[in-house]
């Protein structure tokens, strides 16, 4: 026989159940800062991103963006463990307000850790957008640490002498050209080599005038092998040529053929083209095993293969040619109105080199493809 259950202990679930829907609450909750300037000295003090929700008392959205979007289990996780959370009132810091010309709320800012802005946001935004949102954020800012991580990694590498690794190493940071702070340090530090390595390169042409040849020789090959990828190196594997012309000026077509290829192999690696230099020495030492010049060859190649950040950027570099002929099949087989074969390549694109340029247009064509497909079914079904 049904019994209904006392009303005082209907009270006590109804309470526990509030209890519990507090607890979960507070275990969900932001950890905001209000002080605009404490909270930037650790954003900086922790190379944090800075999250700033600007609000007031009176906005139905704000209070919505907070309770829905911000007070999320994953959103305040994310935030609470990644970044340095400030929350401001409008009314109460109007010279902030003005400062960041706020003019609608809610907003949020994301800052990187020296204070410059990196978005804006006005209004609301559901939980799953704003997390896209603050990871992009997140991404731009700690991918900075890796150009402080990679300007120690050179610092050492001059301070060891090995300049052609600290060169490799300084030209990957500066390559996107945005001139950070690090990067204008980097930038100064590859003039500095540069000029190293002219000097050197000089000296070598004036031993050269003064009729040692051999040691002018010598230079000239320290130059080319420490500071790889100089103009200077460059240049000093012409240099080389001219002086191994000079010596021997009588020899037949086939050691010409393995002497041109073994000095384009060392303009190679003197430009830092490391992968090209590879293919030509592995070429010389097939072709013409029997001379001198495959014996250097194989010197060349083994500085190479063991300078771990020349082998990375020849690594790169076979993945960006890999890459490019991914995509240039994909478009062969779309030009063929074969989309699976070509969906097929992007997706191995996209899964083979994340977060490459590659990938990037691959997943771009994807969304075409797929755009196009569904284009299609519909025009058939009408």
């Amino acid at each position: 026989m049904f019994r209904p259950m006392p009303f005082a202990f209907i009270i006590v679930i109804a309470i526990s159940h509030w209890y519990f829907r507090v607890g979960q609450a507070h275990a969900e909750e932001v950890k905001w800062q209000t002080d605009y300037r404490a909270a930037r000295l650790e954003a900086a003090a922790k190379d944090r991103l800075l999250v700033i929700h600007i609000t007031t008392d009176n906005c139905y959205w704000c209070k919505r963006l907070e309770a829905e979007t911000l007070n999320n289990h994953k959103v305040a996780g994310l935030i609470n463990e990644r970044c340095v959370s400030l929350k401001v009132d409008a009314k109460r810091d109007p010279s902030l307000i003005g400062a960041l010309r706020i003019k609608s709320y809610p907003t949020l800012v994301y800052a990187t850790p020296d204070g410059r802005i990196l978005k804006m946001q006005e209004g609301f935004l559901d939980p799953a957008r704003f997390q896209e949102q603050l990871q992009r954020a997140l991404t731009s800012v700690e991918a900075a640490e890796w150009l402080t991580n990679d300007y120690q990694r050179a610092s050492q590498a001059i301070a060891a002498s090995e300049f052609a690794q600290a060169l490799t190493i300084l030209k990957t940071l500066i390559a996107d050209a945005k001139d950070r702070p690090i990067q204008l340090k980097a930038k100064q530090l590859v003039q500095e080599i540069e000029q190293q390595a002219s000097d050197r390169l000089g000296h070598a042409k004036l031993l050269a005038d003064r009729g040692r040849d051999a040691e002018a020789g010598e230079v000239a090959k320290e130059v080319l092998t420490s500071y790889a990828g100089t103009q200077a190196a460059k240049d000093a594997a012409q240099f080389q040529a001219y002086l191994a012309a000079k010596a021997a000026p009588q020899i037949d077509s086939r050691t010409r053929q393995a002497r041109e290829l073994l000095a384009k192999a060392r303009e190679d690696f003197g430009a830092g083209q490391y992968l090209a230099c590879l293919e030509r020495c592995e070429g010389l030492v097939h072709d013409f095993g029997d001379l001198t010049e495959a014996g250097d060859a194989v010197r060349l190649a083994a500085d190479i293969k063991a300078n771990p950040e020349f082998l990375r950027q020849s690594c790169d570099r076979l993945g960006d040619r890999l890459g490019s002929l991914y995509l240039n099949q994909a478009e062969a087989w779309v030009k063929k109105d074969r989309p699976d074969q070509a969906r097929q390549c992007l997706e191995r694109v996209v899964r083979m080199f994340p977060g490459s340029r590659h990938a990037e247009v691959a997943q771009v064509r994807l969304n075409q493809l797929q755009e196009h497909t569904q284009t299609r079914v519909e025009t058939q079904k009408q």
